[in-house]
């Protein structure tokens, strides 16, 4: 069993065979097992630019470069960056401009990290657009990836992208340098994290935080950054050198109709590939190709099943706002203008016409807030009429349309 540990192999020897084992025999011997069924990591290294030629060739438009140091034996495999063909045209097609960027740890004995850009799809789901494999996670690693994926992507005008990061070493010089005027977050989870490891602990503090960095508009994020104060103003001075527009809904600019604050895309993508990491390269890229094949078929196949015009998460937050509305008294002002009165007191001005709210949350999102969906009830509109484009099942079936396509095994490479 591939996935065994060495201290369970350890166990099932002595219960099977009443035969003392090592953690350190168990360890190599499961590693050379996996060797003979895998190949030895040598050969795979070997056969990679082989294997980069016949991906090149099966699934047009790929990109995929590799970095080697010439050595006196020949030369030696620093990185790989791929970026599949069908998956690139698809985020070009659907996707909005938002790239989640992140590292994880390779676990064989060469080591290295495999890094990722996971995008947003219409369904609000992730949407992995590249990976590579390097040697460690550092400036020089992601400025590499960084500047393919930029030229893959055909990038010309960072102001209109956001990129989503968890402070990686040295990713967050590389984004400024190479996409100047790019709106930048950082997951407010690992904010939360770091502000911990300040010595700035306890729920209430945590609930001001979030509160802070959930704030659509200035309003509700001075209430947020008012309680974090009130609880620890250590704390508070520790929050003032970190900018807003980086954490907080409250500062994000609207043009991404994303309102995203943490880097759970390229999380759930990790999760997706952990058993990746304990193969051989070619392997571990296999791996990743294999379900990115399989994604995009099951995605395309369950989205054509689906029976409304907007893609099914969106119309559960839809109807979650539906139920929300119920606390607000619209006031038509005239034309497209109306006047949203809130149970609590509260007051918010409203336009159908240039589907904004004074709240931010239909600005931010492309999705009708519960303010905007009263009005709507009032004037017997339909609230999915007024749902943004980029949430539409046509716009995902055009991510999800292209194939990457199979590939045969090394015996039938050139």
């Amino acid at each position: 069993m591939p996935d065994m540990k060495a201290a369970t192999f350890v166990d099932v020897v002595r219960r099977d065979f009443v035969i003392e084992c090592s953690w350190w025999k168990a360890y190599r011997a499961k590693e050379r097992a996996m060797e003979i069924i895998q190949g030895s990591a040598n050969e795979q290294y070997a056969t990679l630019w082989d294997y980069a030629t016949e991906l090149r060739r099966t699934n047009p438009g790929t990109t995929v470069q590799i970095l080697g140091n010439p050595t006196a034996e020949g030369t030696r495999f620093q990185r790989i960056y791929v970026c599949l063909g069908g998956v690139k045209a698809g985020f070009m097609e659907m996707c909005r401009p938002l790239i989640g960027l992140d590292g994880y740890f390779v676990k064989t004995a060469e080591k290295g990290q495999i890094l990722s850009a996971v995008g947003v799809d219409a369904n609000n789901g992730m949407y992995p657009v590249a990976y590579a494999v390097v040697e460690a996670e550092n400036y020089h690693t992601w400025d590499w990836f960084l500047n393919i994926l930029k030229e893959d992507l055909r990038i010309e005008n960072p102001k209109g992208w956001v990129f989503m990061t968890d402070k990686q070493k040295g990713l967050m010089h590389v984004v400024e340098k190479l996409f100047p005027g790019a709106e930048h977050r950082n997951c407010v989870r690992h904010l939360h994290d770091n502000i911990k490891v300040s010595g700035f602990r306890g729920q209430a503090l945590k609930l001001a935080l979030w509160k802070a960095a959930l704030a659509p508009n200035m309003m509700e994020f001075e209430k947020g950054v008012k309680a974090v104060q009130k609880e620890s103003n250590d704390a508070y001075n520790w929050l003032q050198d970190k900018p807003p527009s980086y954490w907080s809904r409250s500062h994000f600019k609207t043009h991404s109709k994303c309102d995203l604050l943490i880097n759970n895309m390229c999380e759930c993508f990790n999760g997706k590939i952990l058993k990746a990491r304990d193969l051989p390269i070619i392997d571990q890229l296999e791996y990743i190709r294999n379900y990115l094949m399989k994604r995009m078929t099951r995605e395309r196949e369950k989205m054509r099943g689906h029976e409304g015009e907007v893609c099914p998460r969106i119309i559960g937050i839809i109807e979650a706002s539906k139920v929300k509305s119920g606390n607000c008294i619209p006031t038509w002002a005239g034309r497209t203008e109306y006047q949203i009165a809130m149970i609590d007191g509260s007051q918010f001005s409203l336009d159908l016409g240039s589907m904004k709210c004074s709240c931010r949350k239909w600005d931010l999102t492309g999705l009708p807030c519960e303010h905007a969906i009263s009005a709507c009830t009032y004037r017997g509109i339909d609230p999915y009429d007024l749902v943004h484009d980029c949430y539409r099942k046509t716009t995902f079936l055009k991510g999800y349309n292209n194939i990457v396509h199979p590939m045969s095994g090394p015996a039938l490479w050139p």
